[in-house]
């Protein structure tokens, strides 16, 4: 029983870590300034990418952190609205032609619903 007890603390330690990954892209695409400065280059110690965040989001195993989220600080409605934001994202993600184009990306009105959804988790956490 004692392994089995510690292989849920870990399963829960990284459902922890992609819950922080997932928050942390989250706050990216919410911060349409921050991709301006960072998406495009002007802060050289600073990097980030529309592909990063991407990349970020899917290597967040939203089953894990699904399968933990009892033990987590999410409420019902943060949960609900990061679904939403996911869908949101990954639709946009499939739609992109180009995704080192982020000049393009971030003038696109679709873009634009996609960071307001992200804005909505932010609220809903604060």
């Amino acid at each position: 029983m004692g392994a089995h007890s510690i292989g849920e603390s870990d399963e829960l330690e990284l459902a922890r870590k992609l819950l922080a990954n997932l928050r942390s892209a989250i706050s990216q695409v919410a911060d349409r300034e921050y991709q301006k400065r960072v998406w495009l280059g002007n802060l050289p110690d600073e990097r980030s990418s529309f592909i990063e965040v991407y990349y970020l989001i899917v290597e967040s195993d939203i089953d894990v952190v699904r399968a933990n989220r009892a033990a987590l600080d999410v409420s019902t409605t943060e949960w609900e609205l990061m679904l939403r934001f996911l869908v949101r994202f990954l639709a946009y993600y499939s739609g992109v032609n180009d995704v080192y184009a982020q000049e393009l990306i971030l003038w696109d009105p679709e873009w634009a619903v996609v960071v307001r959804a992200a804005g909505d988790v932010l609220a809903a956490r604060a």
